[in-house]
Protein backbone atom coordinates (compact mmCIF):
# COMPACT_ATOMS: atom_id res chain seq x y z
CA UNK A 1 0.00 0.00 0.00
CA UNK A 2 1.05 3.41 -0.99
CA UNK A 3 1.92 5.77 2.36
CA UNK A 4 -0.07 8.84 1.83
CA UNK A 5 -0.47 10.41 4.91
CA UNK A 6 2.59 10.72 7.79
CA UNK A 7 2.23 13.14 10.95
CA UNK A 8 5.46 15.16 11.73
CA UNK A 9 6.11 14.70 15.45
CA UNK A 10 7.15 18.29 15.66
CA UNK A 11 3.32 18.80 15.17
CA UNK A 12 2.94 17.12 19.03
CA UNK A 13 6.14 18.51 19.83
CA UNK A 14 6.39 18.41 23.54
CA UNK A 15 4.05 15.29 23.48
CA UNK A 16 6.26 12.22 24.97
CA UNK A 17 7.13 10.05 22.35
CA UNK A 18 5.14 6.66 23.24
CA UNK A 19 2.16 9.64 23.85
CA UNK A 20 2.53 10.86 20.04
CA UNK A 21 3.22 7.44 18.41
CA UNK A 22 -0.06 5.92 20.56
CA UNK A 23 -1.63 9.20 18.79
CA UNK A 24 -0.80 9.20 15.60
CA UNK A 25 -1.89 5.98 15.25
CA UNK A 26 -5.24 5.82 17.08
CA UNK A 27 -6.65 9.11 15.02
CA UNK A 28 -5.27 7.07 11.53
CA UNK A 29 -2.50 8.79 10.49
CA UNK A 30 -0.60 6.14 8.03
CA UNK A 31 3.61 6.80 9.15
CA UNK A 32 5.30 9.05 11.50
CA UNK A 33 8.08 11.89 10.54
CA UNK A 34 10.58 11.24 13.42
CA UNK A 35 12.59 14.24 14.49
CA UNK A 36 16.99 13.74 15.45
CA UNK A 37 15.26 15.93 18.30
CA UNK A 38 13.05 12.27 19.05
CA UNK A 39 16.15 10.57 19.98
CA UNK A 40 17.90 13.95 21.54
CA UNK A 41 14.84 14.26 24.13
CA UNK A 42 15.14 10.08 24.81
CA UNK A 43 19.05 10.15 25.83
CA UNK A 44 18.18 13.14 28.39
CA UNK A 45 15.35 11.02 29.81
CA UNK A 46 17.87 8.31 29.81
CA UNK A 47 16.50 5.87 26.71
CA UNK A 48 19.17 4.79 24.79
CA UNK A 49 18.64 4.91 20.70
CA UNK A 50 17.83 1.22 20.70
CA UNK A 51 15.35 1.73 23.14
CA UNK A 52 13.75 4.87 20.72
CA UNK A 53 14.34 2.12 17.53
CA UNK A 54 12.21 -0.89 19.54
CA UNK A 55 9.04 1.62 20.57
CA UNK A 56 9.06 2.92 17.01
CA UNK A 57 8.53 -0.51 16.36
CA UNK A 58 6.22 -1.85 18.71
CA UNK A 59 3.76 0.91 18.00
CA UNK A 60 3.04 -0.68 14.40
CA UNK A 61 3.67 2.68 12.66
CA UNK A 62 5.67 2.51 9.14
CA UNK A 63 8.50 5.53 9.12
CA UNK A 64 7.97 7.88 6.48
CA UNK A 65 11.54 10.03 6.98
CA UNK A 66 13.70 10.19 9.62
CA UNK A 67 15.16 13.68 10.49
CA UNK A 68 18.79 14.99 10.46
CA UNK A 69 20.57 17.71 12.24
CA UNK A 70 20.33 21.16 9.67
CA UNK A 71 23.77 23.18 9.57
CA UNK A 72 25.80 20.68 7.44
CA UNK A 73 25.02 22.24 3.70
CA UNK A 74 28.06 25.35 5.11
CA UNK A 75 28.98 24.70 8.30
CA UNK A 76 33.21 23.36 8.40
CA UNK A 77 35.65 22.58 10.61
CA UNK A 78 34.54 20.08 13.88
CA UNK A 79 31.21 21.68 13.40
CA UNK A 80 30.85 19.78 9.62
CA UNK A 81 32.79 16.79 10.91
CA UNK A 82 30.10 16.26 14.09
CA UNK A 83 27.16 16.98 11.63
CA UNK A 84 28.00 14.75 8.74
CA UNK A 85 28.01 11.74 12.24
CA UNK A 86 24.93 12.84 12.77
CA UNK A 87 24.01 12.27 9.50
CA UNK A 88 25.09 8.82 9.23
CA UNK A 89 23.48 8.16 12.51
CA UNK A 90 20.31 8.90 11.40
CA UNK A 91 20.77 7.27 8.20
CA UNK A 92 21.66 3.91 10.07
CA UNK A 93 18.32 4.73 12.57
CA UNK A 94 16.26 4.86 9.23
CA UNK A 95 17.46 1.87 7.57
CA UNK A 96 16.76 -0.06 10.83
CA UNK A 97 13.44 1.10 11.07
CA UNK A 98 12.97 -0.15 7.12
CA UNK A 99 12.87 3.65 6.13
CA UNK A 100 13.91 4.55 2.72
CA UNK A 101 14.35 8.27 3.30
CA UNK A 102 16.27 10.89 5.31
CA UNK A 103 15.07 14.28 5.49
CA UNK A 104 16.94 17.35 6.15
CA UNK A 105 16.40 21.22 6.02
CA UNK A 106 18.80 23.26 4.52
CA UNK A 107 20.99 26.16 6.38
CA UNK A 108 19.04 29.21 7.24
CA UNK A 109 21.78 31.53 5.92
CA UNK A 110 23.32 32.34 2.92
CA UNK A 111 26.79 30.70 1.55
CA UNK A 112 28.82 29.29 -1.47
CA UNK A 113 26.65 27.39 -3.68
CA UNK A 114 29.63 25.45 -5.15
CA UNK A 115 29.90 24.72 -1.25
CA UNK A 116 26.42 23.57 -1.53
CA UNK A 117 26.27 21.40 -4.05
CA UNK A 118 29.75 19.63 -2.49
CA UNK A 119 28.04 19.18 0.92
CA UNK A 120 24.91 17.11 -1.24
CA UNK A 121 27.44 15.12 -2.83
CA UNK A 122 28.76 14.02 0.48
CA UNK A 123 25.78 13.49 2.51
CA UNK A 124 24.10 11.91 -0.62
CA UNK A 125 27.39 9.42 -0.29
CA UNK A 126 26.76 9.03 2.69
CA UNK A 127 22.72 8.23 2.53
CA UNK A 128 23.65 6.18 -0.22
CA UNK A 129 26.01 3.73 1.84
CA UNK A 130 23.10 3.14 4.58
CA UNK A 131 20.98 2.05 1.66
CA UNK A 132 18.47 5.48 1.94
CA UNK A 133 17.62 8.42 -0.41
CA UNK A 134 18.19 12.18 0.66
CA UNK A 135 15.33 14.82 0.31
CA UNK A 136 16.48 18.38 1.13
CA UNK A 137 13.26 20.40 1.84
CA UNK A 138 14.26 24.31 1.27
CA UNK A 139 12.17 26.74 3.57
CA UNK A 140 10.68 29.71 2.58
CA UNK A 141 11.88 31.30 5.58
CA UNK A 142 15.59 30.49 4.88
CA UNK A 143 17.59 33.34 3.54
CA UNK A 144 19.02 31.99 0.19
CA UNK A 145 18.16 28.27 0.18
CA UNK A 146 14.05 29.32 0.00
CA UNK A 147 12.58 28.24 -3.18
CA UNK A 148 12.53 26.27 -5.77
CA UNK A 149 15.05 28.36 -8.20
CA UNK A 150 17.88 28.39 -6.03
CA UNK A 151 17.42 24.36 -5.12
CA UNK A 152 17.33 23.09 -8.83
CA UNK A 153 20.74 25.62 -9.27
CA UNK A 154 22.00 23.51 -5.70
CA UNK A 155 21.17 20.48 -7.08
CA UNK A 156 22.49 20.54 -10.67
CA UNK A 157 25.69 21.60 -9.52
CA UNK A 158 25.62 18.58 -7.32
CA UNK A 159 25.46 15.71 -10.00
CA UNK A 160 22.56 16.30 -12.84
CA UNK A 161 23.70 18.58 -15.77
CA UNK A 162 21.75 19.28 -19.03
CA UNK A 163 23.45 16.31 -20.58
CA UNK A 164 23.07 14.46 -17.84
CA UNK A 165 21.15 10.76 -18.71
CA UNK A 166 19.60 9.78 -15.52
CA UNK A 167 19.06 6.71 -14.95
CA UNK A 168 16.65 6.31 -11.53
CA UNK A 169 16.29 3.22 -9.19
CA UNK A 170 15.53 3.00 -5.90
CA UNK A 171 15.95 0.23 -3.25
CA UNK A 172 12.55 -1.20 -2.99
CA UNK A 173 9.07 -1.38 -5.29
CA UNK A 174 10.35 1.05 -7.91
CA UNK A 175 8.06 3.53 -6.70
CA UNK A 176 10.38 6.30 -5.43
CA UNK A 177 12.21 5.79 -8.70
CA UNK A 178 9.03 6.85 -10.18
CA UNK A 179 8.65 9.84 -8.36
CA UNK A 180 12.45 11.20 -9.27
CA UNK A 181 11.57 10.22 -12.62
CA UNK A 182 8.38 12.90 -12.92
CA UNK A 183 10.26 14.95 -10.73
CA UNK A 184 13.27 15.38 -13.01
CA UNK A 185 10.96 15.48 -15.61
CA UNK A 186 8.90 18.37 -14.36
CA UNK A 187 11.63 20.77 -13.49
CA UNK A 188 12.59 19.89 -17.25
CA UNK A 189 14.79 17.80 -17.35
CA UNK A 190 14.00 14.95 -20.24
CA UNK A 191 17.06 12.63 -20.40
CA UNK A 192 15.69 10.45 -17.36
CA UNK A 193 14.84 6.45 -17.61
CA UNK A 194 13.65 3.70 -15.06
CA UNK A 195 15.94 0.89 -14.76
CA UNK A 196 13.94 -1.80 -15.47
CA UNK A 197 13.41 -4.30 -12.82
CA UNK A 198 15.25 -1.90 -10.44
CA UNK A 199 17.86 -2.20 -7.97
CA UNK A 200 17.04 -5.71 -7.02
CA UNK A 201 17.09 -7.04 -10.45
CA UNK A 202 20.64 -5.73 -11.37
CA UNK A 203 22.09 -7.46 -8.50
CA UNK A 204 20.19 -10.29 -8.85
CA UNK A 205 21.32 -10.59 -12.36
CA UNK A 206 25.21 -10.25 -11.03
CA UNK A 207 25.85 -7.06 -12.78
CA UNK A 208 28.79 -4.87 -11.21
CA UNK A 209 28.67 -2.73 -7.70
CA UNK A 210 30.76 -0.23 -6.69
CA UNK A 211 31.21 0.50 -3.51
CA UNK A 212 33.85 3.29 -3.32
CA UNK A 213 33.26 7.01 -4.25
CA UNK A 214 34.83 8.81 -6.69
CA UNK A 215 35.69 12.86 -7.59
CA UNK A 216 33.45 14.28 -10.20
CA UNK A 217 34.48 17.08 -12.51
CA UNK A 218 31.98 20.02 -13.14
CA UNK A 219 30.03 19.04 -16.30
CA UNK A 220 28.30 21.85 -18.74
CA UNK A 221 26.56 24.69 -16.78
CA UNK A 222 28.98 24.23 -14.01
CA UNK A 223 26.84 20.44 -13.15
CA UNK A 224 28.40 17.63 -11.93
CA UNK A 225 28.92 14.71 -14.57
CA UNK A 226 27.73 10.97 -12.91
CA UNK A 227 30.36 8.26 -13.50
CA UNK A 228 29.63 7.08 -16.82
CA UNK A 229 27.77 3.52 -17.03
CA UNK A 230 29.57 1.29 -19.88
CA UNK A 231 26.98 0.47 -22.39
CA UNK A 232 27.90 -3.33 -21.98
CA UNK A 233 26.55 -3.32 -18.96
CA UNK A 234 22.71 -3.99 -18.95
CA UNK A 235 21.66 -0.15 -20.42
CA UNK A 236 19.09 -2.76 -22.56
CA UNK A 237 17.17 -2.79 -19.10
CA UNK A 238 16.75 0.77 -19.40
CA UNK A 239 13.45 1.58 -20.46
CA UNK A 240 10.98 4.29 -20.11
CA UNK A 241 7.50 4.34 -18.63
CA UNK A 242 4.35 4.19 -20.55
CA UNK A 243 2.01 6.28 -19.99
CA UNK A 244 -0.14 3.30 -18.02
CA UNK A 245 2.90 2.85 -16.04
CA UNK A 246 3.06 6.56 -15.25
CA UNK A 247 -0.38 6.62 -14.35
CA UNK A 248 0.41 3.86 -11.54
CA UNK A 249 3.01 5.34 -10.19
CA UNK A 250 1.07 7.30 -7.97
CA UNK A 251 2.46 10.85 -8.33
CA UNK A 252 0.68 13.96 -7.37
CA UNK A 253 0.65 16.79 -8.82
CA UNK A 254 3.44 19.40 -9.23
CA UNK A 255 2.04 21.88 -6.01
CA UNK A 256 2.24 19.30 -3.76
CA UNK A 257 6.17 19.29 -4.21
CA UNK A 258 8.04 21.19 -1.63
CA UNK A 259 11.07 18.92 -1.92
CA UNK A 260 14.40 18.29 -3.75
CA UNK A 261 15.06 14.71 -3.64
CA UNK A 262 18.93 13.53 -4.19
CA UNK A 263 18.87 10.53 -5.41
CA UNK A 264 22.12 7.91 -6.47
CA UNK A 265 22.03 7.54 -10.07
CA UNK A 266 23.67 6.36 -13.01
CA UNK A 267 24.12 7.89 -16.46
CA UNK A 268 24.00 6.31 -20.01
Amino acid sequence: MTLRLSLHTWTLDTTPLADALAVIKKTGWDAVELRRLDFERAAQAGQSADQVLALVRASGLPVACVGVELGWVWATGAERARLLRVFAEQAARAKALGCDTIMSPVDRGRGDVADAARSIREVGDIAREHGVRLAVEFNSQCEQLNALGPMREVMARAGIGAGTHVIAHDFGDGSTAARLWWLLRYFGHERVSLLDGGFARWVAEGRPLEHHRRRHRAGPGGARRARRAPRDRGTRHLARPSAEERSRSGVDPPRLYRHAIANHAQVD
